[in-house]
Protein backbone atom coordinates (compact mmCIF):
# COMPACT_ATOMS: atom_id res chain seq x y z
CA UNK A 1 0.00 0.00 0.00
CA UNK A 2 3.04 2.09 0.90
CA UNK A 3 4.48 1.35 -2.27
CA UNK A 4 1.47 2.44 -4.20
CA UNK A 5 1.31 5.39 -2.55
CA UNK A 6 4.64 6.20 -3.32
CA UNK A 7 4.47 5.74 -6.61
CA UNK A 8 1.25 7.58 -6.61
CA UNK A 9 2.83 10.57 -5.62
CA UNK A 10 5.55 10.37 -8.04
CA UNK A 11 3.51 10.03 -10.89
CA UNK A 12 1.42 12.92 -9.83
CA UNK A 13 4.41 15.11 -8.86
CA UNK A 14 5.81 14.27 -12.87
CA UNK A 15 2.03 15.41 -13.97
CA UNK A 16 1.92 18.62 -12.42
CA UNK A 17 5.84 19.06 -13.46
CA UNK A 18 4.74 18.73 -16.97
CA UNK A 19 1.73 20.56 -16.98
CA UNK A 20 3.71 23.70 -15.60
CA UNK A 21 6.24 23.89 -18.26
CA UNK A 22 3.14 23.57 -20.69
CA UNK A 23 1.76 26.80 -19.16
CA UNK A 24 5.39 28.46 -19.11
CA UNK A 25 5.66 27.61 -22.99
CA UNK A 26 1.99 28.87 -23.91
CA UNK A 27 2.69 32.18 -21.33
CA UNK A 28 6.28 32.58 -23.86
CA UNK A 29 4.38 32.41 -26.97
CA UNK A 30 2.05 34.66 -25.51
CA UNK A 31 4.66 37.00 -24.45
CA UNK A 32 6.76 36.45 -28.39
CA UNK A 33 3.77 37.82 -29.73
CA UNK A 34 2.62 40.84 -27.07
CA UNK A 35 6.63 42.03 -27.77
CA UNK A 36 7.12 41.35 -31.73
CA UNK A 37 8.38 44.69 -33.11
CA UNK A 38 5.22 47.06 -34.57
CA UNK A 39 5.64 46.27 -38.93
CA UNK A 40 5.91 49.59 -41.09
CA UNK A 41 2.25 49.48 -41.83
CA UNK A 42 1.32 49.06 -38.06
CA UNK A 43 3.67 51.84 -37.56
CA UNK A 44 1.86 54.01 -40.28
CA UNK A 45 -1.83 52.94 -39.11
CA UNK A 46 -0.54 54.63 -35.62
CA UNK A 47 0.77 57.94 -36.66
CA UNK A 48 -2.40 58.28 -39.23
CA UNK A 49 -4.39 57.95 -36.29
CA UNK A 50 -3.59 60.19 -34.35
CA UNK A 51 -3.59 63.12 -36.80
CA UNK A 52 -6.15 65.49 -36.92
CA UNK A 53 -7.92 66.56 -39.91
CA UNK A 54 -6.21 69.88 -40.52
CA UNK A 55 -2.55 67.93 -39.96
CA UNK A 56 -3.77 65.30 -43.04
CA UNK A 57 -4.72 67.95 -45.18
CA UNK A 58 -1.37 69.80 -44.49
CA UNK A 59 0.71 66.46 -45.65
CA UNK A 60 -0.76 66.31 -48.92
CA UNK A 61 1.19 69.95 -49.52
CA UNK A 62 4.29 70.41 -51.04
CA UNK A 63 5.47 73.70 -51.66
CA UNK A 64 8.48 76.12 -52.47
CA UNK A 65 9.83 78.26 -49.13
CA UNK A 66 8.05 81.84 -50.70
CA UNK A 67 4.34 80.09 -50.07
CA UNK A 68 5.45 80.12 -46.39
CA UNK A 69 7.69 83.27 -46.70
CA UNK A 70 5.06 86.66 -46.67
CA UNK A 71 8.05 88.68 -46.83
CA UNK A 72 8.53 88.59 -50.30
CA UNK A 73 11.24 87.72 -53.08
CA UNK A 74 13.30 84.85 -53.06
CA UNK A 75 13.31 82.52 -49.42
CA UNK A 76 17.01 81.69 -48.43
CA UNK A 77 16.80 82.54 -44.67
CA UNK A 78 14.28 80.45 -42.61
CA UNK A 79 12.87 83.49 -40.51
CA UNK A 80 9.95 83.53 -37.67
CA UNK A 81 7.77 84.46 -39.90
CA UNK A 82 8.62 81.36 -42.03
CA UNK A 83 8.30 78.96 -38.39
CA UNK A 84 4.79 80.43 -37.85
CA UNK A 85 3.67 79.48 -41.58
CA UNK A 86 5.23 75.72 -41.38
CA UNK A 87 3.58 75.13 -37.92
CA UNK A 88 -0.03 76.73 -38.85
CA UNK A 89 0.00 74.16 -41.88
CA UNK A 90 1.87 71.11 -41.12
CA UNK A 91 3.04 70.71 -44.54
CA UNK A 92 4.09 67.54 -46.50
CA UNK A 93 7.30 68.25 -47.92
CA UNK A 94 8.77 71.79 -49.31
CA UNK A 95 11.00 71.79 -52.92
CA UNK A 96 14.01 73.67 -53.10
CA UNK A 97 14.61 76.38 -56.28
CA UNK A 98 18.14 77.92 -57.57
CA UNK A 99 17.04 81.07 -56.15
CA UNK A 100 16.91 79.20 -52.60
CA UNK A 101 20.50 77.74 -53.05
CA UNK A 102 23.35 79.90 -52.52
CA UNK A 103 25.98 77.99 -50.79
CA UNK A 104 25.91 74.41 -48.49
CA UNK A 105 26.31 76.15 -45.11
CA UNK A 106 23.21 78.33 -46.01
CA UNK A 107 21.44 76.07 -47.34
CA UNK A 108 21.64 73.29 -44.87
CA UNK A 109 20.56 75.91 -42.53
CA UNK A 110 17.49 76.89 -44.12
CA UNK A 111 16.46 73.00 -44.64
CA UNK A 112 17.24 72.09 -41.41
CA UNK A 113 14.90 75.10 -40.24
CA UNK A 114 12.06 73.46 -41.86
CA UNK A 115 12.69 69.90 -40.03
CA UNK A 116 13.06 71.59 -36.41
CA UNK A 117 9.68 73.57 -37.27
CA UNK A 118 7.83 70.46 -38.38
CA UNK A 119 5.65 68.45 -36.40
CA UNK A 120 5.84 65.64 -38.95
CA UNK A 121 8.91 65.40 -40.71
CA UNK A 122 9.13 66.72 -44.56
CA UNK A 123 9.85 65.54 -47.67
CA UNK A 124 12.74 68.65 -49.01
CA UNK A 125 12.96 67.77 -52.33
CA UNK A 126 14.81 68.91 -55.38
CA UNK A 127 14.92 69.00 -59.15
CA UNK A 128 19.04 67.37 -59.39
CA UNK A 129 18.73 65.16 -62.41
CA UNK A 130 21.60 66.14 -64.19
CA UNK A 131 22.28 67.52 -67.22
CA UNK A 132 20.74 70.96 -67.64
CA UNK A 133 18.02 70.47 -64.54
CA UNK A 134 20.18 70.71 -61.85
CA UNK A 135 19.43 73.19 -59.35
CA UNK A 136 22.77 71.98 -57.43
CA UNK A 137 25.10 70.84 -59.56
CA UNK A 138 24.74 74.25 -61.76
CA UNK A 139 25.73 76.40 -58.68
CA UNK A 140 29.73 76.24 -58.66
CA UNK A 141 29.46 77.43 -54.85
CA UNK A 142 28.10 73.79 -54.12
CA UNK A 143 30.84 72.15 -55.17
CA UNK A 144 29.61 69.30 -56.52
CA UNK A 145 30.19 67.03 -59.55
CA UNK A 146 28.56 68.22 -63.03
CA UNK A 147 26.68 65.34 -64.14
CA UNK A 148 25.90 64.56 -67.92
CA UNK A 149 22.56 65.11 -69.79
CA UNK A 150 20.69 61.60 -69.55
CA UNK A 151 20.53 61.23 -73.37
CA UNK A 152 24.59 61.15 -73.25
CA UNK A 153 24.38 58.51 -70.82
CA UNK A 154 21.44 56.63 -72.55
CA UNK A 155 23.63 56.06 -75.59
CA UNK A 156 26.61 54.48 -74.10
CA UNK A 157 23.96 52.37 -72.81
CA UNK A 158 26.33 52.06 -69.19
CA UNK A 159 23.89 50.89 -66.94
CA UNK A 160 26.54 50.80 -64.13
CA UNK A 161 27.34 54.71 -64.73
CA UNK A 162 23.54 55.60 -64.64
CA UNK A 163 23.74 53.40 -60.71
CA UNK A 164 26.56 55.90 -60.05
CA UNK A 165 24.93 58.49 -61.36
CA UNK A 166 21.59 58.20 -58.61
CA UNK A 167 24.69 57.42 -56.26
CA UNK A 168 26.49 60.93 -56.33
CA UNK A 169 23.64 62.91 -56.55
CA UNK A 170 21.99 61.11 -53.52
CA UNK A 171 25.37 61.36 -51.78
CA UNK A 172 25.70 65.08 -52.22
CA UNK A 173 21.90 66.20 -51.77
CA UNK A 174 21.71 64.28 -48.60
CA UNK A 175 24.51 65.94 -47.18
CA UNK A 176 22.51 69.07 -47.85
CA UNK A 177 19.68 67.78 -45.72
CA UNK A 178 17.52 66.74 -48.88
CA UNK A 179 15.90 63.46 -48.79
CA UNK A 180 14.08 63.51 -52.18
CA UNK A 181 15.09 63.91 -55.83
CA UNK A 182 12.79 65.10 -58.25
CA UNK A 183 14.00 62.27 -60.57
CA UNK A 184 14.81 60.36 -62.86
CA UNK A 185 12.99 61.67 -65.74
CA UNK A 186 11.85 58.05 -67.40
CA UNK A 187 10.03 59.52 -70.71
CA UNK A 188 10.57 57.85 -73.77
CA UNK A 189 11.46 60.69 -76.70
CA UNK A 190 9.59 59.80 -78.87
CA UNK A 191 9.68 63.06 -80.90
CA UNK A 192 12.82 64.37 -81.56
CA UNK A 193 11.66 67.60 -81.98
CA UNK A 194 10.01 67.85 -78.15
CA UNK A 195 12.71 70.39 -76.27
CA UNK A 196 10.93 70.35 -73.34
CA UNK A 197 12.18 67.22 -72.51
CA UNK A 198 14.80 66.41 -75.05
CA UNK A 199 17.76 65.69 -73.85
CA UNK A 200 16.94 64.76 -70.18
CA UNK A 201 15.24 61.38 -71.54
CA UNK A 202 18.03 58.79 -71.76
CA UNK A 203 16.58 57.86 -75.24
CA UNK A 204 13.74 56.50 -77.37
CA UNK A 205 13.83 52.74 -76.64
CA UNK A 206 11.67 52.05 -73.71
CA UNK A 207 13.87 48.96 -72.59
CA UNK A 208 16.84 51.06 -72.37
CA UNK A 209 14.90 54.07 -70.44
CA UNK A 210 13.65 51.81 -68.09
CA UNK A 211 16.67 49.85 -67.54
CA UNK A 212 18.67 53.39 -67.31
CA UNK A 213 15.78 54.89 -64.71
CA UNK A 214 15.82 51.83 -62.76
CA UNK A 215 19.85 52.30 -62.06
CA UNK A 216 19.24 55.76 -61.19
CA UNK A 217 16.56 54.83 -58.65
CA UNK A 218 18.58 52.16 -56.89
CA UNK A 219 21.82 55.02 -56.60
CA UNK A 220 19.04 57.49 -54.88
CA UNK A 221 17.41 55.18 -52.44
CA UNK A 222 20.74 53.31 -51.45
CA UNK A 223 21.30 57.13 -49.84
CA UNK A 224 17.64 56.66 -48.65
CA UNK A 225 16.63 59.68 -50.66
CA UNK A 226 13.31 58.99 -52.58
CA UNK A 227 13.75 58.89 -56.35
CA UNK A 228 10.48 60.28 -58.03
CA UNK A 229 10.09 58.93 -61.26
CA UNK A 230 8.60 61.71 -64.02
CA UNK A 231 6.70 62.27 -66.01
CA UNK A 232 3.96 59.70 -65.83
CA UNK A 233 2.13 58.26 -68.36
CA UNK A 234 5.34 59.96 -71.04
CA UNK A 235 5.51 63.68 -71.66
CA UNK A 236 8.75 62.46 -74.45
CA UNK A 237 5.98 62.72 -77.52
CA UNK A 238 3.76 65.48 -76.05
CA UNK A 239 3.14 69.13 -78.43
CA UNK A 240 3.20 72.53 -76.51
CA UNK A 241 4.22 73.11 -73.08
CA UNK A 242 2.44 72.77 -69.91
CA UNK A 243 4.91 75.27 -68.24
CA UNK A 244 3.55 78.20 -70.02
CA UNK A 245 0.01 76.43 -71.30
CA UNK A 246 -1.15 73.36 -72.83
CA UNK A 247 -0.22 70.38 -73.49
CA UNK A 248 -1.25 67.45 -75.67
CA UNK A 249 -0.55 64.02 -76.26
CA UNK A 250 -2.38 61.75 -79.39
CA UNK A 251 -1.03 58.63 -78.27
CA UNK A 252 -3.50 56.24 -77.54
CA UNK A 253 -3.84 53.85 -74.00
CA UNK A 254 -2.18 50.72 -76.26
CA UNK A 255 0.51 53.10 -77.60
CA UNK A 256 1.41 54.09 -74.45
CA UNK A 257 1.20 50.91 -73.02
CA UNK A 258 3.93 49.43 -75.26
CA UNK A 259 6.02 52.10 -75.20
CA UNK A 260 5.95 55.34 -73.12
CA UNK A 261 4.72 53.07 -69.97
CA UNK A 262 7.45 50.30 -70.39
CA UNK A 263 10.05 52.01 -68.53
CA UNK A 264 7.62 52.89 -65.65
CA UNK A 265 6.36 49.53 -64.95
CA UNK A 266 10.12 48.65 -65.19
CA UNK A 267 10.96 51.42 -62.70
CA UNK A 268 8.38 50.67 -60.35
CA UNK A 269 8.66 47.14 -60.16
CA UNK A 270 12.29 47.53 -59.19
CA UNK A 271 10.72 49.90 -56.31
CA UNK A 272 10.69 53.22 -57.44
CA UNK A 273 9.13 55.46 -54.03
CA UNK A 274 7.65 58.39 -55.89
CA UNK A 275 5.76 59.00 -59.71
CA UNK A 276 5.16 62.29 -61.24
CA UNK A 277 1.79 62.74 -63.12
CA UNK A 278 2.03 65.19 -66.20
CA UNK A 279 -0.41 68.17 -66.78
CA UNK A 280 -0.78 67.43 -70.67
CA UNK A 281 -4.04 66.62 -71.85
CA UNK A 282 -4.59 62.99 -73.63
CA UNK A 283 -7.81 62.77 -75.59
CA UNK A 284 -7.45 59.91 -76.79
CA UNK A 285 -7.13 57.95 -73.12
CA UNK A 286 -9.50 60.15 -71.57
CA UNK A 287 -11.82 61.15 -74.03
CA UNK A 288 -11.47 64.83 -73.65
CA UNK A 289 -8.75 67.55 -72.87
CA UNK A 290 -8.33 66.52 -68.64
CA UNK A 291 -4.73 67.47 -67.45
CA UNK A 292 -3.42 63.54 -66.57
CA UNK A 293 -3.18 64.99 -63.16
CA UNK A 294 -6.68 65.41 -62.74
CA UNK A 295 -7.65 62.15 -64.66
CA UNK A 296 -8.68 59.14 -62.37
CA UNK A 297 -8.64 57.47 -65.06
CA UNK A 298 -4.71 57.70 -65.86
CA UNK A 299 -3.72 58.68 -62.36
CA UNK A 300 -6.26 55.43 -60.29
CA UNK A 301 -7.03 52.97 -63.17
CA UNK A 302 -3.92 53.15 -65.07
CA UNK A 303 -0.97 54.30 -62.57
CA UNK A 304 -2.34 52.80 -59.35
CA UNK A 305 -4.37 49.65 -60.25
CA UNK A 306 -3.10 48.31 -63.41
CA UNK A 307 0.68 48.96 -62.88
CA UNK A 308 -0.09 48.41 -58.81
CA UNK A 309 1.98 50.96 -57.71
CA UNK A 310 2.04 51.66 -54.14
CA UNK A 311 4.04 54.49 -53.60
CA UNK A 312 3.70 58.29 -53.45
CA UNK A 313 1.43 59.84 -56.29
CA UNK A 314 3.03 63.50 -57.19
CA UNK A 315 1.08 65.88 -59.55
CA UNK A 316 3.70 67.95 -61.05
CA UNK A 317 3.78 71.45 -60.31
CA UNK A 318 -0.01 73.48 -59.95
CA UNK A 319 1.49 76.38 -60.72
CA UNK A 320 2.06 75.35 -63.99
CA UNK A 321 -0.13 77.06 -66.74
CA UNK A 322 -1.39 74.11 -68.08
CA UNK A 323 -3.67 74.54 -64.54
CA UNK A 324 -4.11 77.83 -63.47
CA UNK A 325 -4.92 79.49 -67.57
CA UNK A 326 -7.46 76.53 -66.88
CA UNK A 327 -9.06 76.23 -63.35
CA UNK A 328 -8.96 78.00 -59.87
CA UNK A 329 -6.44 76.86 -57.39
CA UNK A 330 -8.67 75.18 -55.11
CA UNK A 331 -10.53 73.57 -57.66
CA UNK A 332 -7.67 72.19 -59.32
CA UNK A 333 -6.26 70.62 -56.11
CA UNK A 334 -9.53 68.84 -55.74
CA UNK A 335 -9.52 67.92 -58.68
CA UNK A 336 -6.01 66.73 -58.10
CA UNK A 337 -6.62 64.36 -55.42
CA UNK A 338 -9.95 63.09 -56.18
CA UNK A 339 -7.89 61.94 -59.30
CA UNK A 340 -5.71 60.05 -56.85
CA UNK A 341 -3.11 62.42 -56.63
CA UNK A 342 -1.85 61.89 -52.94
CA UNK A 343 0.81 64.71 -52.83
CA UNK A 344 -0.10 68.41 -54.69
CA UNK A 345 3.00 70.35 -56.17
CA UNK A 346 3.32 74.00 -55.21
CA UNK A 347 -0.51 75.31 -55.66
CA UNK A 348 -0.47 78.82 -56.71
CA UNK A 349 -2.55 79.74 -53.56
CA UNK A 350 -1.51 77.23 -50.32
CA UNK A 351 -4.17 79.02 -48.34
CA UNK A 352 -6.90 78.99 -51.02
CA UNK A 353 -5.58 75.11 -51.86
CA UNK A 354 -5.53 74.15 -48.39
CA UNK A 355 -9.06 75.77 -47.94
CA UNK A 356 -10.33 74.14 -50.98
CA UNK A 357 -9.16 70.62 -50.41
CA UNK A 358 -10.24 70.42 -46.17
CA UNK A 359 -13.60 71.21 -46.73
CA UNK A 360 -13.84 68.96 -49.73
CA UNK A 361 -13.43 66.61 -46.85
CA UNK A 362 -16.06 67.88 -44.76
CA UNK A 363 -18.36 68.14 -47.20
CA UNK A 364 -18.14 64.46 -48.25
CA UNK A 365 -16.27 65.72 -52.29
CA UNK A 366 -13.19 64.05 -51.34
CA UNK A 367 -13.91 60.75 -49.02
CA UNK A 368 -11.86 60.08 -45.68
CA UNK A 369 -10.37 57.11 -47.45
CA UNK A 370 -9.38 58.79 -50.21
CA UNK A 371 -7.64 61.49 -47.80
CA UNK A 372 -6.14 58.65 -45.26
CA UNK A 373 -4.81 56.28 -48.07
CA UNK A 374 -3.29 59.53 -49.25
CA UNK A 375 -1.03 60.37 -46.33
CA UNK A 376 -0.43 56.22 -45.53
CA UNK A 377 1.46 56.47 -48.53
CA UNK A 378 3.13 59.57 -47.58
CA UNK A 379 3.84 58.53 -44.14
CA UNK A 380 5.09 54.69 -45.10
CA UNK A 381 7.90 56.73 -47.15
CA UNK A 382 9.19 58.87 -44.86
CA UNK A 383 9.61 55.61 -42.76
CA UNK A 384 10.55 53.70 -45.32
CA UNK A 385 13.96 56.52 -46.16
CA UNK A 386 14.04 56.87 -42.42
CA UNK A 387 12.61 60.24 -42.59
CA UNK A 388 10.35 59.81 -39.77
CA UNK A 389 12.26 57.61 -37.54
Amino acid sequence: MKMFIRLFSVLLSIMLFCTGCGVSKENSKSDVVENKEPTVDDKVEKIVNSMTLEEKVGQIFMVAPEAVDKDGGSTTVFTENIEKEVEKYNLGGYILFAANIENPTQTQELINGFKKSSKIQPFIGVDEEGGRVARIGKNSAMGVEKIEPMAQVGKSQNYERANEIGTTIGKYIKNLGFNLDFAPDTDVLTDPNNTEIGDRSFGNDPEVVGKMATEVVKGLQSENVSAVLKHFPGHGGSIGNSHQGFSLSNRTEEELKSCEIVPFKTAIENGADCVMVAHMSLPNVTGDNTPATLSKKVVTDMLKTELNFKGVVFSDSMSMGAITENYGTGDACVKAVKAGIDMVLMPENLEEAYNAVLEAVKNGEISQERLDDAVSRIIKAKIQRGIIK
